[in-house]
């Protein structure tokens, strides 16, 4: 038996004792953990969107940031 079939047996038993309170508690943090991932596909679906940008136009946006920045900054 594999360390993964091993695992999922364990949690199951330990699963079988839990109230119906802590079930709904596990099920919403293993919901959670689903949609951390999807987060991250989300996150890491804009790599690769400045691979194309023009040079000066990338320095300006990241070397120039700061005094853009300055720039920007309105009063209230």
């Amino acid at each position: 038996m594999t360390h993964s079939a091993k695992l999922k047996i364990e949690i199951i038993q330990k699963l079988e004792l839990f109230s119906m309170a802590k079930l709904n508690k596990v099920l919403a943090y293993v919901k959670g953990l689903d949609a951390d991932g999807d987060r991250r596909k989300r996150i890491l679906s804009y790599s690769g969107v400045w691979k194309d940008l023009d040079k000066e136009v990338f320095d300006d946006l990241t070397t120039n940031l700061q005094s853009n920045r300055a720039k920007d900054i309105r009063e209230f």
